[in-house]
């Protein structure tokens, strides 16, 4: 349909009146003589039927929107809070009636104590104390002096231990009688063989003793009284004439009397004498160092043993550079093999950007103690030599040389440490 022709809007003007509402009569009679628009069917009897049918719906519509309107006005009926459907209210309280209420129940305790105290509280009352007079006592002195020394007895007595209570147990340790000695430290130190050794020999029943084979341990002997046989020759020892030897071990040498391996051992750098000499504590393959060779077991045991605490002094290089909190480390000690280790006093001499080298004195000899202790730290060891045992030091002994030690530093040395 062109423009031009279309059929204007129906409805009020811009600015005019709107356009009265027509009832359901006048709807009908106008829809019956409606014109049809041109182009479109005419319309047919059913349409104007339905046309009909929404006109008197929208009529009844607005006849219920205006009694809506009317019962708006009218005073609303209010509902009851506690109202609820298919429920029978309970009547109103009449004014000036006070309401009954009933004793509430008191909470349970939560706990055990809580509950206690309930139950004190609501427990009848105790029965008041009795007060009886204070009567008039003469103390004999006799009593009164065996009361006090029972009480003070009582108190300083010790506790008797329980039935769970295991008593600590002690290790026992059967020392030689006075003027005795351990046969196999009277055989080692005569020069025979180790320690080790005699006790191999003993097992075997290779040892007599006044004509009785030595059959088990300790055997205690007096070399003076006591007659000993090794495969049925008389022992003979002459006076023991004691010896002591300063080494520098250089690298690739062995701390031990003889290697299997067949790598040089420190005991054949000593020149040949006649007693039967030993290293005194051991340093690694690789490390340098000042070490005692001697026959004095006494000696031996107390520069070796912790308890004496004879220090010994290293010069370590290592890789990389340590710092101030590695130093605390050390010296508050570390676990090794399930034992804190005792502390070690280390110091910086030099340090540089990729090694560092210390000084570290130690109280104690334990398997490669400061290589271990350091690579816990990330810290490898490149030289490792012993400088100092004791007051006794490496100053003008070059490495790979021994001299023999004088009667003042065997003194020193005895000397070293704690003294018990």
């Amino acid at each position: 349909m062109p423009p031009s022709r279309r059929p204007k809007p129906q409805g009020p003007k811009r600015g005019g009146r709107p356009a009265p509402k027509r009832s359901a009569k006048t709807a009908s009679k106008h829809a019956r003589n409606a014109v049809p628009k041109r182009g479109s069917k005419p319309a047919s009897k059913h349409t104007a039927k339905h046309a009909l049918q929404r006109e008197k719906k929208a009529g009844e519509k607005s006849a219920r929107s205006d009694e809506n309107a009317a019962a708006t006005d009218a005073p609303k009926r209010t509902r009851r809070k506690d109202f609820k459907p298919g429920v029978k209210p309970k009547p109103a309280r009449q004014a000036g009636k006070k309401r009954a209420t009933r004793p509430r129940p008191s909470a349970k305790p939560t706990t055990k104590r809580a509950a206690r105290t309930d139950e004190k509280q609501t427990a009848a009352p105790k029965r008041a104390k009795r007060v009886v007079a204070k009567r008039d006592v003469t103390i004999d002195p006799k009593r009164l002096k065996r009361n006090t020394a029972a009480s003070v007895t009582a108190a300083t007595a010790k506790p008797k231990p329980s039935a769970r209570s295991k008593p600590k147990r002690t290790r026992k340790t059967q020392g030689p009688p006075e003027g005795k000695l351990r046969v196999q430290k009277y055989l080692a130190d005569a020069g025979f063989a180790s320690r080790r050794g005699i006790e191999e020999m003993i097992a075997e029943g290779r040892i007599d003793v006044n004509g009785e084979a030595v059959v088990k341990l300790p055997c205690f002997v007096d070399p003076e009284v006591d007659e000993i046989r090794i495969d049925g020759q008389k022992v003979r020892v002459s006076r023991r004439h004691l010896v002591y030897f300063l080494l520098n071990k250089p690298k690739g040498v062995v701390c031990t009397s003889s290697d299997p391996q067949g790598r040089p051992v420190a005991v054949d750098m000593i020149p040949s004498i006649r007693e039967r000499i030993h290293c005194v504590g051991r340093l690694d393959v690789d490390s340098t160092g000042i070490m005692l060779l001697t026959n004095d077991g006494d000696l031996t045991q107390h520069l070796t043993h912790p308890s004496y605490e004879v220090t010994k002094t290293y010069r370590v290089t290592v890789s990389g550079r340590v710092e101030s909190d590695s130093l605390a480390k050390l010296a508050r000690g570390m676990y090794l093999d399930g034992r804190r280790t005792a502390g070690v006093d280390a110091v910086i001499l030099r340090r540089g950007t990729n090694d560092t080298v210390l000084e570290m004195t130690l109280r104690e000899g334990r398997n490669r103690e400061i290589r271990r202790m350091l690579l816990r730290l990330r810290h490898g060891v490149k030289k490792l030599h012993r400088i100092r045992i004791g007051a006794i030091s490496d100053k003008g002994l070059k490495i790979g040389n021994v001299r023999a030690l004088t009667q003042s530093e065997v003194r020193q040395l005895r000397k070293a440490g704690v003294s018990k």
